[in-house]
């Protein structure tokens, strides 16, 4: 970014992260050998990936599942969701802060003829709610790591999705019956995102939200369990097994490097540690268990981008539509259709 003056500006975002990724690998360095990092990457670790294949693809079909019945009354058919939910996860390795989410978006509007507005706002949705699960996981990471935190900042964590949501709810008629009015197409192109948002808030809707989103992350935790239970030298508990996982969820959740990577090592090395693991095992574990998730999905992912596009070309022209034309002249000419 530029000034006037011809003077550039700081990237904070993208600074934060080369900062983040400076420390890690100045960390790495210094404590950890390499030698042995490399004896704990041995055959166990490669039989530990296969074996966690199909978990891998019962988290894809399940967030497809669950998509396609938030993103329509009608869900489109899989061969629809499941494409989508594929460049998401695949692409993910490739960009930050779980910006790949924007695609099954992009891709489901172009290929399977829905409105923007309501793709955008599924995904809008769906990560309300891994918010709200997350939020659960980490208060459950702080009773299994017998750490405290006040009561207030555990509500907080809770609540915030669950208020966002009610917020939405209760502002969207004055938000929509203004915006009709409004002679800022931005403004509306959000109103617009947010009813369809609104239109699968039922009881029905959340149940599926809910309820298939605990089915997905109780997959990703079997997998977990599997993965380190066959390749781990120290046997782990379910209870130990729990705090693994909610603490490496946290850890690739951090906004930083693309897919985690770096954050999601470090929180399991943190959380190994705790329960015998050595940092050179440690780090092996996690970096295998990663790259396990993505061997086959980013291949995929690259293929259906190749073949079937992603769709962004089309969301790059319809939200230029949508910001620069007019809400009265849209209305027009949907009348006169």
């Amino acid at each position: 970014m530029r000034l006037g003056g011809g003077i550039r500006t700081v990237g904070w975002s993208r600074l934060g992260r080369y900062v983040i990724l400076a420390l890690l690998v100045i960390l790495a360095v210094k404590y950890v050998n390499g030698k042995a990092f490399l004896e704990h990457l041995d055959r166990s670790l490669f039989f530990a990936a296969l074996l966690i294949q199909p978990f891998v693809f019962l988290m894809v079909w399940l967030t497809a599942w669950r998509h396609g019945l938030i993103v329509s009354s009608q869900p489109p058919p899989l061969r629809f969701t499941v494409p989508a939910v594929v460049l998401a996860v695949g692409l993910n390795v490739l960009l930050p802060a779980r910006a790949s989410e924007v695609l099954k978006a992009s891709y489901l509007s172009d290929h399977a003829g829905l409105p923007l507005s309501r793709c955008i706002g599924a995904v809008f949705l769906e990560r309300l709610a891994d918010l709200f699960l997350v939020g659960l996981m980490g208060w459950s990471a702080l009773v299994l790591l017998n750490l405290t935190l006040s009561p207030a900042a555990i509500a907080l964590a809770l609540v915030v999705p669950v208020g966002a949501i009610a917020v939405a709810i209760t502002g969207l008629k004055i938000l929509d019956s203004r915006s009709e009015r409004a002679s800022f197409p931005a403004f509306h192109s959000v109103t617009m995102m947010l009813r369809g948002v609104a239109d699968q808030l039922t009881p029905l809707g959340l149940g599926r939200l809910f309820g298939i989103g605990l089915l997905i992350w109780a997959t990703a935790f079997a997998l977990l369990a599997v993965f380190v239970s066959h390749a781990g030298s120290q046997p782990l508990s379910l209870p130990q097994l729990l705090a693994v996982f909610v603490v490496t969820t946290l850890g690739s959740a951090v906004p930083a490097l693309p897919g985690g990577i770096g954050t999601y090592q470090a929180a399991g090395v943190f959380i190994l540690a705790r329960y015998g693991f050595g940092l050179e095992e440690a780090l092996a574990l996690t970096t295998a268990m990663q790259l396990a998730i993505y061997v086959l999905m980013s291949p995929l992912a690259l293929i259906i981008a190749f073949r079937d596009g992603t769709g962004l070309r089309s969301i790059f022209l319809k939200a230029r539509e949508a910001f620069w034309a007019s809400p009265a002249k849209s209305s027009k000419e949907s009348n006169s259709k």
